[in-house]
């Protein structure tokens, strides 16, 4: 089969920073499913294992997590899907990626495609969400039916109209949560109240917010720049969610500080 894949961690436009090239076809084990991608979406993770993750020796790593397409294979010990079904799905990363014409995926973590949806829009979601959902519900205690708990904690979601930040002011609309975003632009902006976000301010503004103002603070988009912001804005007993990688080390006593008072 033919795949798309790198060798060296080159610029991106290096010509030879992606390549073509035929791999072996994909043999589904017992709980897989061995899927034709009808569609694949490019995600930060793309762009940092090709920079940054050495591909073995003489063996090019198959890129790609996010696809939807039609499953042509089933495992033995699989129960719920067959042959022909359209499936969604975010792939495992120890896994060859999905930039394939087949590919192979555990059944427990794909999911029917929505009918709504065609396959390019259904590829771009499903990183994204999940990840929205696990911040939302698993790190920072919100639940996922709107409660007087959830209508308690505003939320501030820094890079609001980003992959991640737009799954997230959706799903906190639905369990009612009180949502302030942060964007850059003006179209940005009206992206993110279209999207759910009760309040839209510049990244600039964030100076002029007062201390102490969000129990629950999510940041969609580099730790650094906005780590003494978290740390001034979000209040004691509150709980800080960051997403984008960090490389600078970082004072933690103010967050302690709050954590403990």
């Amino acid at each position: 089969m033919r795949a798309v894949g790198y060798t060296d961690n080159l610029p991106i436009d290096d010509p030879c920073a992606l390549v073509d090239f035929d791999a072996p076809t994909p043999e589904p084990g017992p709980r897989d499913l061995l899927v034709r991608p009808r569609a694949v979406s490019v995600n930060p993770v793309d762009v940092k294992f090709r920079r940054g993750r050495p591909a073995p020796a003489g063996a090019p790593t198959i890129l790609g997590w996010d696809a939807c397409g039609e499953v042509v294979g089933v495992g033995s010990e699989v129960t719920g899907f067959a042959l022909g079904d359209q499936v969604w799905y975010s792939a495992q990363m120890d896994r060859p990626g999905t930039n394939a014409e087949l590919h192979c995926v555990d059944a427990r973590i794909a999911a029917a495609k929505p009918k709504t949806l065609d396959h390019a829009a259904a590829a771009a979601m499903p990183l994204t969400s999940v990840t929205a959902w696990e911040c939302l519900f698993d790190r920072l205690g919100y639940t996922p039916e709107p409660s007087e708990s959830n209508a308690a904690r505003p939320l501030l979601v820094i890079n609001g109209a980003g992959g991640l930040g737009s799954m997230v002011l959706q799903l906190a609309r639905r369990a009612g949560i009180d949502v302030t975003a942060t964007a850059g632009r003006e179209e940005s902006r009206r992206w993110c109240r279209d999207m759910g976000a009760s309040k839209v301010m510049p990244h600039a503004a964030l100076p002029q917010v007062p201390d102490n103002s969000f129990p629950r603070i999510l940041c969609a988009h580099d730790t650094d720049r906005y780590f003494d912001s978290m740390t001034r804005l979000v209040a004691p007993q509150g709980l800080v969610c960051a997403v984008a990688s960090t490389h600078q080390p970082h004072d933690l006593q103010p967050l302690m500080a709050k954590s403990a008072g």
